[in-house]
C-alpha cells in the first residue's frame, strides 16, 4: 500500500475539526466548506456563511454574503 492510499484510510482525513463544522447542517468535508474571505466560510451543502471556531458563542451563522 502506498502512502497516498494509506492516508485516505485515516478517519476524518478530509474533515475539518468539529468546532469548525457548519453550525446549521454539521458538514465537515473540506471540499464542501469554501472560504469566501479572510474570516468566513460558506457551506456548499446548505449555504450557511459562518466564522469557523465560533460555534460556542451563540449567533455565529448568517445568510449574508
Amino acid at each position: 500500500m502506498n502512502a497516498a492510499s494509506s492516508e485516505k484510510n485515516i478517519p476524518d482525513y478530509d474533515m475539518v475539526d468539529e468546532t469548525d463544522a457548519c453550525p446549521k447542517c454539521g458538514q465537515r468535508d473540506i471540499d464542501r466548506l469554501v472560504w469566501i474571505d479572510d474570516d468566513r466560510v460558506e457551506c456548499q451543502t446548505c449555504g450557511t456563511v459562518y466564522k469557523p471556531g465560533e460555534q460556542e458563542g451563540g449567533n455565529h451563522a448568517s445568510n449574508e454574503a
